[in-house]
């Protein structure tokens, strides 16, 4: 049977580019969407020599313009567009920092109208969120602002393995989505990110069930594959995000500037920010990051809500 995953993934990218029902079996095979990562000589080089992260996100890139290319072929529709971007931002709260801080890198998205995803850990090295903690998540949520469940406590379960989810048993997992789900109620949360972007076939099949999308990143490539971004696996939505619009805010600016910045398509591109990382600079990187990609921003729910309908 044709793999149904491909074609909701190829709707999700070229729908704006076909005016009319197609077989879209009939136009592509579904190889189209495997993807080889880079060599283990390739990472090396990058690591040891240019000490940098190797970038995935443009092999993604490359395969999604030249799909786009081949629609446009097929269709005779030469459409321009514009970049956009999913903002996630991930670890709240965060050890060793006081979640206060926050405030300081949420002003600046809310000076800038820029909607994005908050990861919360709603048990945090196995404590409760405190009382300035809930309330921190209570008056963002007045401002553009979606919420996912970054895992349970953000721990190691197993020295060996570095993921919270990989390992757990299907009825833990279960309980502890009610259970976390409950506890952050006020939240209206949809979106499940891994700690560690670490998470294993296994537990992608359990928490689709109960989730309208899942997140990963470099480290899921291990367990899941290498695939578009976003797309449709196993029948649910996954967004996984990359180097180097996985990075810190400066990284990420510099490729937007130098790379998608001169794309005329209409891509969504899925850039993952930790705001503890942004502190050492005093969130100034974020500050020319998020002057650079305002009004360029969509809201997760509205993305959400264009997916679902592809479903």
């Amino acid at each position: 049977m044709f793999d149904k995953d491909v074609i909701k993934t190829l709707k999700l990218h070229c729908n704006d580019l076909v005016f009319k029902e197609i077989d879209w079996e009939k136009i592509i095979d579904n190889k189209i969407l495997n993807l080889n990562t880079p060599s283990f000589f390739r990472r090396a080089i990058d690591k040891l020599v240019l000490k940098k992260e190797t970038d995935y996100y443009s092999i993604i890139l490359e395969k999604i313009l030249n799909l786009r290319k081949k629609i446009k072929s097929l269709f005779g529709t030469n459409n321009d567009g514009q970049v956009r971007f999913l903002l996630r931002v991930d670890d709240f709260p965060r050890f060793g920092v006081e979640s206060e801080m926050f405030y300081e890198f949420h002003n600046i998205l809310k000076r800038n109208n820029i909607p994005y995803l908050l990861a919360v850990t709603p048990k945090p090295g196995n404590r409760e969120l405190t009382l300035s903690e809930v309330n921190i998540l209570k008056d963002i949520s007045k401002d553009k602002v979606e919420f996912a469940l970054h895992g349970f406590t953000h721990q190691i379960k197993n020295k060996n393995i570095k993921s919270e989810i990989i390992g757990m048993k299907e009825s833990e997992i279960h309980k502890e989505i009610n259970n976390n789900l409950e506890y952050l109620k006020d939240f209206n949360i949809n979106v499940f990110v891994p700690p560690f972007n670490s998470i294993d076939l296994k537990s992608y099949k359990i928490i689709s069930q109960k989730f309208k999308c899942i997140c990963g990143g470099r480290e899921t490539i291990k367990y899941l594959g290498f695939w578009f971004t976003p797309c449709f696996l196993m029948n649910s939505l996954y967004v996984s995000s990359y180097y180097p619009v996985y990075g810190k805010a400066n990284e990420i600016l510099e490729y937007i500037v130098n790379k998608l910045n001169k794309i005329k398509e209409n891509i969504i591109v899925p850039l993952t920010l930790h705001w503890t990382w942004e502190i050492k600079n005093n969130f100034k990187h974020t500050e020319l990051l998020i002057e650079s990609i305002k009004d360029k921003v969509i809201a997760w729910n509205k993305f959400l809500k264009t997916a679902i309908d592809i479903l």
